[in-house]
């Protein structure tokens, strides 16, 4: 098992290990969150690009990928 510190570093030729392993889960899961949220902001916007027309006379759906900028 790999060692859980936040922070290592040396002081007067000792190691100092700073050890947090709630910090470390709480910003794994914060990282996780904010990745999943973004892929779904991502897809969303791509759906939101999609644009469906009906012609009566030909009794036609037609579906197509619309543009527009997102700001």
């Amino acid at each position: 098992m790999p060692s859980n510190y936040v922070s290592k570093f040396t002081l007067n030729d000792q190691d100092v290990i700073v050890k947090d392993s709630e910090a470390r889960t709480a910003a794994t899961t914060a990282s996780t969150n904010a990745t999943n949220a973004l892929n779904k902001v991502t897809e969303l916007e791509k759906l939101s690009r999609v644009e469906v027309t009906y012609t009566q006379e030909s009794e036609t759906i037609s579906i197509t990928a619309g543009t527009h900028t997102v700001g």
